[in-house]
This record gives structure tokens, C-alpha cells and sequence, in this order.
């Protein structure tokens, strides 16, 4: 099926034309919605379709969908032009997904029993009074569409619901044209659980929540200046004194909403700052599975002692995964325990120079060899128990592999060999910040590519495959071979970037420390 141009709808009624797909119990029925003049709303139906093309197309799942909600991305990055209420935002979703569900009762009209709102607030409540004094609010709040479009409908101001009517156990609603065209025509959506949004409460949660689903597929979001944000969270005209500020907004809006997020819902978010000198500039949220968060947890504590810890390990080379089922498994003081015996075996001179230090140290912690080494040996407490490489401290040497041992093994003398310059540490170090700005690019790619429409993506993807000549290699929209979509990664990065400067390299370690 062709997609359907596009035009603009006439300020009259909008009369919707149903078209069964399939007679199945599961089937869908495309709808077409077509602006008509006065007169062709007077037209009987057998005069026929009308010649006018549809400009906005949307499937109606005639099957329960439960209280999931396909959220048409313009529709999540928007700014309402004033605080919007918690019952505000989530009555907003369930008005638009019923929309989006189902048949309208009259042109661009819906109607919705209370019942059913309520089973998706998941509330109990007799209060129809305030329910009916939210929608009332609702009405009033302009938003702008789509803020992160450039042209278009970014430049347009609606009031999303302009009429509701309450009466007899149902909400008849209307809903603004151009609204409608993205309700109902979007290239890209949200997944959203409408029953999971329920268990949010606070101000800034709801619009969170949306932003950061939005990328969940990523792992993170686009960096954005933190006062668009707070436009998207909070309000983009007549921002309340405690939002003005970054320390106010974040202290009275945003921790809030990510402890809300991370305590009610399965998604867990981190938010990430940008500084430039002492003043946040931009930011972005790190998002991901509460599952994988639980893994993550144990690294990401308040104890500056474990922070040590990881920092220690990680020096070694350790990768993350490895470290997370360390600190799950094993106990502080036995970790520390082993990295002291670890750092003694490493800066002994007079034994064999160890090649991989991280070997010894998961054969010391899990032999548990680190314990005849405390008992023998008074070790004293250190901040440092392994140099980090940061340009403040020095690069683990270069060692051989040993087994881990009793520290009083008689060893064979060796012959003092004097130190020369090299410049090895300064190139691995400038290695491993290399390899951290190109792992920020692929993400910042990552991102990029997720919020281009199809045909500039199949551009990009036409581009790049140009430069291959073997079938294999090339990427296409949809499921591709092992390493293809990691190329295309690298090549798309390196196109976009050039070769990594110094310049990006001290704007990474600057986001870094700001972190």
C-alpha cells in the first residue's frame, strides 16, 4: 500500500471513510480521514468517494490492546505552555490512544466511557467532579508539536483537546486537525504502557518517562541544553521561581521525577550533566531495563570506598560485567583484600614482572591467596590501590603472567636493568581516550540515526553501501549479518566527525569530570 500524500485540512468537518481490511476477529480497519467541503458533507452516500486523496492514515486494532499505547514521537518531544497536572498528562494519553483505537462518533470526535478511564488510571474514585474539572483545565493548555523538528508543525501552537462534554458515564472529546495528522500518520513511535504510567505521581515524571522509553533501544538519550528540557518537563511560558534555575529545577523537578521513574516502573534512567566551567549546559539520561540496572547497581554506590574499588579494577582492565558479578559476589573487604596482595605482587621488584595483574587477581580473590597475604603482612589502607590512567597518575607496567602465591617465595636474582624514556604509557593512554571518544560518537550515531525518517536513513544506508563491493557487507533497513551494522557505525561516525582532534578529546574528558 502507497502512502498518502498529504494536504492541508479545510477549517470544516472531518468525516471519516471505514474501509474493512479483513473480516478476522484480529483484523484491523484502515481509516481515512478527508477534509470535505460544506457540500460534500451533505453528499449521500452513494454519490461515491470522494475525488480528494486522504492526508493522514491510521490502523484501528479491533482487538483488545490491553492499555498499551503506540505514542507517535512528535507527540512525546512537545512543550505545553503551562504546568500540566499529573491526571493532566495521563488523561492526555488515554484520550489520544482511544483515538488512535478506535472509531470516531462524529468527524474528529471520540467518546470514552469513565469506566475505562479509570481502569487505566488505575484508580478508584467516585470524584467525577474532578475529573471533570481536569479535562475543563486541559482545554486551556496550548502545546507546541514536535520541538525537535525544525520546520513544519514545530512552529505549531494547539490546543490538543478543544472541546469535551461529560454526561451520562462518558467523555465525548474532540481533537485538532493537525493533531490528528500526527496521531494518525507518524514514521516513528513510543511504546508506552498506559496501566505502568499510572503508578507515576510526580509533576515531571510522566513527560520523563515518555522521553527516555523513547530511546530505551539506544541506552541513551539525545544530549539536549537543560532548559529545553525543563521546557518539556515543566512548561515553556510562565515557568514557575523554583524551575528559572538549574540547581532549583533540579532539586525540586528532576530528582524527584527519576526516583519516581526508577521506583515505579521498569525503566531505570541516569541523568548525565555537560558543564562548561562551573555552569550546566547540557544534558542527557542514560536509560535501561531495571534488570540490567540491578546488575549495575553495585557499582554505582554512594561509598567512596567502593567507587575505589571499582576504579581499581577497572585500572586493571577488568571490563564492567566482570566487575558488577565481583561486587555481587564477593565482599568489599575481600575484594580490597585481593587488590592489595595484587598491588604488593605487582610493585615487588625482586619477583617476576606480571604481564596480566588482572589474572592474579581474580586467581587471589577466588583462591582466597590475598588472605595469607594479610595475615602475614600489616597493610595499611590506601586511596590509590592501583593507579588510575588520567593523566594524573601513571599506567600499570607491563608484566608477565604469574600464578598467585605465598609472598615469601625465594625468587632468582635479576640484574638491574636501567629505566629508558618511552613514550608506550603516553600512547596507550592516548589509545584508551581515543577509544572513549569513538565509543561516545557510535552513540551520539546511534541517536542521530534513530530520529531520521526512512527515506533519509535509506540515503545514508545508499551512501555507504556504495563504498562495498561485496552483497554481504551492505546494510539494509531491518535484520542484517553479523558486524554489518557496527561498519556502518564507524563509517557513518567518521563522516560525520573527520578523525578524532584534540579539541573533541578535551571536550569528552570535560564531560567526563562533569559528570
Amino acid at each position: 500500500m502507497t502512502k498518502p500524500t498529504r494536504r492541508k485540512a479545510s477549517p470544516k468537518a472531518i468525516d471519516v471513510e471505514t474501509k474493512e481490511v479483513d473480516s478476522d476477529a484480529n483484523a484491523t480497519a484502515l481509516i481515512s480521514i478527508t477534509a470535505l467541503s460544506p457540500a460534500a458533507e451533505e453528499t449521500d452516500e452513494s454519490a461515491g468517494v470522494p475525488e480528494d486523496k486522504p492526508f493522514a492514515t491510521f490502523f484501528i486494532q479491533r482487538k483488545n490492546q490491553g492499555s498499551n499505547f503506540k505514542k507517535p514521537n512528535p507527540m512525546v518531544h512537545n512543550k505545553p505552555h503551562a504546568v500540566m497536572t499529573v491526571m493532566q498528562q495521563k488523561l492526555t494519553n488515554i484520550m489520544l490512544r482511544h483515538a488512535q483505537q478506535n472509531q470516531p462518533v462524529e468527524p474528529a470526535t471520540w467518546k470514552i466511557s469513565v469506566e475505562e478511564m479509570l481502569r487505566l488510571l488505575n484508580v478508584k474514585t467516585r470524584n467525577y467532579e474532578h475529573i471533570e474539572k481536569t479535562i475543563d483545565e486541559l482545554m486551556s493548555i496550548k502545546v507546541r508539536l514536535d520541538v525537535f523538528e525544525e520546520k513544519g508543525l514545530a512552529k505549531h501552537f494547539a490546543v490538543v483537546f478543544p472541546y469535551a462534554k461529560f454526561y451520562a458515564g462518558e467523555i465525548t472529546f474532540k481533537i485538532e486537525s493537525k493533531a490528528i495528522l500526527l496521531l494518525g500518520d507518524s514514521p516513528s513511535y513510543t511504546s508506552l504502557d498506559l496501566l505502568e504510567l499510572s503508578a507515576l505521581s510526580k509533576v515531571c515524571s510522566v513527560p520523563l518517562f515518555e522521553f527516555c522509553s523513547r530511546y530505551l533501544g539506544i541506552g541513551a538519550t539525545r544530549r539536549i541544553p537543560w532548559e529545553d528540557l525543563r521546557d518539556m518537563l515543566v512548561a515553556s511560558k510562565n515557568i514557575p521561581n523554583k524551575a528559572q534555575q538549574w540547581s532549583t529545577f533540579k532539586e525540586r523537578y528532576l530528582d524527584p521525577a527519576i526516583k519516581d521513574i526508577n521506583a515505579s516502573t521498569k525503566l531505570y534512567i541516569e541523568v548525565e550533566t555537560e558543564r562548561y566551567k562551573t555552569k550546566v549546559t547540557n544534558l542527557r539520561f542514560h536509560v535501561s531495563r531495571q534488570k540490567l540496572a540491578l546488575d549495575m547497581s553495585a557499582a554505582h554506590s554512594n561509598s567512596e570506598a567502593k567507587k575505589q574499588l571499582v576504579d581499581a579494577m577497572q585500572a586493571m582492565g577488568l571490563l564492567d560485567k566482570a566487575i558488577y558479578k565481583l561486587l555481587s559476589t564477593f565482599t568489599e573487604e575481600q575484594i580490597e583484600g585481593a587488590l592489595k596482595h595484587t598491588k604488593w605482587r605487582v610493585t615487588e621488584s625482586k619477583l617476576r614482572k606480571l604481564t596480566y595483574p588482572s589474572r592474579y587477581f581474580m586467581t587471589s580473590l577466588k583462591s582466597g591467596h590475598y588472605q595469607e597475604f594479610l595475615d602475614n603482612r600489616a597493610t595499611t589502607s590506601t586511596a590509590e590501590l592501583f593507579p588510575v590512567v588520567d593523566g594524573k597518575h601513571s599506567a600499570l607496567p607491563a608484566m608477565e603472567t604469574d600464578a598467585a602465591g605465598p609472598p615469601n617465595v625465594p625468587q632468582a636474582k635479576t640484574r638491574a636493568q636501567k629505566s629508558e624514556p618511552t613514550n608506550s604509557g603516553i600512547n596507550k593512554g592516548r589509545a584508551k581516550i581515543n577509544a572513549a571518544v569513538e565509543k561516545q560518537r557510535i552513540m551520539d550515531v546511534k541517536v542521530i540515526l534513530a530520529e531520521l525518517d526512512k527515506p533519509v536513513l535509506q540515503g545514508v544506508y545508499d551512501e555507504y553501501n556504495d563504498t562495498l563491493s561485496t552483497e554481504a557487507s551492505k546494510i539494509k533497513i531491518g535484520r542484517n549479518r553479523a558486524g554489518v551494522v557496527p561498519s556502518f557505525h564507524a563509517w557513518y561516525a567518521k563522516k560525520l566527525w573527520g578523525e578524532v582532534t584534540d579539541a573533541e578529546i578535551v571536550k569528552i574528558m570535560e564531560r567526563m569530570l562533569s559528570a
